[in-house]
Parts: structure tokens; sequence; C-alpha cells
């Protein structure tokens, strides 16, 4: 009898040995949860800089989209008359669509909504070349603020600017 006693309490130590083994320690839930920590703060300290990525990019985009748009419209114009887009201001909200001014179009004021505003900027004619034209667009976020200066250094950083040219097309007499 005294022999299976020993047994069942040498069973008995064996279970709970084997029990404690299979536990974690505090130590190791505590560096556990430090190491999580840290991985989850670097994770959420990396989210404003998406963010602004993703917003430089919109804009970039849209601003694409603005200036290809502004650009048909000055290409499909007649050339003898392409001189009336020189100093149009032209208003758009937030996804790039144009917005139309109401009270006059002085474009003094922009639009509620307003969030890009375009400018067409026409060249003077190439010499030699008057059948080329060189066209500057200027495209800002400059919400609904009036009153935009396009020409000044300090505005230089807010806007961005795309050249081209446009061509007379047909028969050009020399």
């Amino acid at each position: 009898m005294n022999r299976n006693t020993d047994s069942v309490m040498k069973m008995k130590i064996d279970d709970q040995k084997s029990k404690r083994t299979r536990a974690f320690s505090l130590i190791e839930v505590t560096l556990a949860m430090a190491i999580a920590a840290v991985a989850l703060v670097t994770l959420l300290g990396m989210i404003p800089q998406g963010l602004s990525t993703m917003n430089e990019a919109a804009d970039l985009a849209i601003g694409g989209r603005i200036q290809q748009q502004v650009l048909n419209e000055v290409q499909m114009a007649d050339f003898d008359v392409i001189d009336r887009y020189d100093g149009m201001v032209v208003y758009y909200d937030s996804q790039g669509e144009e917005i139309e001014s109401q009270g006059g179009g002085d474009g003094a004021t922009p639009p509620e909504g307003t969030v890009y505003s375009a400018r067409v900027v026409i060249q003077p004619p190439i010499p030699g070349q008057e059948f080329i034209r060189p066209v500057t667009i200027q495209i800002a976020a400059t919400g609904e603020r009036g009153g935009f200066d396009w020409d000044s250094e300090k505005t230089r950083y807010q806007r961005t600017t795309h050249q081209t040219m446009v061509v007379r097309m047909g028969k050009v007499e020399l």
C-alpha cells in the first residue's frame, strides 16, 4: 500500500510541475505587452504622415485634372481670340468640378464652395513663330478666400504651374 501511495503522490507532484511549465510567467507577459505597445505606438505615429501623403496625392491628381480641363478649353478656342483667356480665373470644388461664378464673374470673389482656383496666362507669340503661343496654367488650393495674389513671392509655393504651347492648326500662310 505504501508503494501505491508513493506512486500517486509522485503523479500529483509531476502533474503540478507540468502545469507550471505550460503557463507564462508574469515577466513574460509584461515583456510581450511592452513589445506590443511599442509596435502600436510606432504604427499610430505613422498615421499623420500617411494622411499627409494621401492629401498631397489627392491635390496633385485634382490639380492635373483641372489643368487638363482648362487646357482643353483653351485649345478648343479659335486661335485668333485666344487672348481672351489671358488672366482668366476659374474656381473649382473639392472634386475638381468647375463652380460657376455668381454676381458678375469679376473673379475677385470666389463662389461658395471653392477649394481650388486656376489662372490662365497667355504669353505673346514667339518671334518668327506667330502660330505658337505659350500658355501657363497656375493652380492653387485657395479655399473661399478672395484676393489670392497670383504674382506674389509669398504665394509661390501654394500654387503649381503647368506650361505648354498652343499651336494654330491648319494651313499657315508664310
